[in-house]
């Protein structure tokens, strides 16, 4: 199972999310997609082995994810993703993806 995680900002909550997954779903392959490099360099250090920067990598990565998880306020309209991200979000196919 692929679980991608983005965020924004400094990654906080990027952060909470990789250790909860990495504990809960061992199994998982962790891909963490970072607005901003921060944010990506913060949730590298929580223990996401996957990472990558930037509104393309949100629209590539999601293509894969079977799970996408993040806070509300990155995609919106004033959300820390733009409206490639947010389609590539919306955009997601794998199983457990509604969009």
């Amino acid at each position: 199972m692929i679980i991608t995680i983005i965020d924004g900002q400094g990654g906080a909550i990027g952060s909470q999310l990789v250790k909860m997954v990495i504990k809960n779903f061992p199994e998982a392959e962790v891909v963490a997609v970072g607005t901003n490099s921060i944010a990506t360099a913060n949730m590298l250090k929580a223990g996401a082995v996957n990472a990558a920067t930037g509104e393309n990598a949100v629209v590539v990565a999601c293509r894969t994810a079977d799970v996408i998880v993040g806070p509300v306020g990155v995609v919106g309209p004033v959300g820390s993703v733009g409206v490639e991200g947010c389609v590539g979000v919306e955009g997601c196919v794998g199983p457990g993806c509604s969009g």
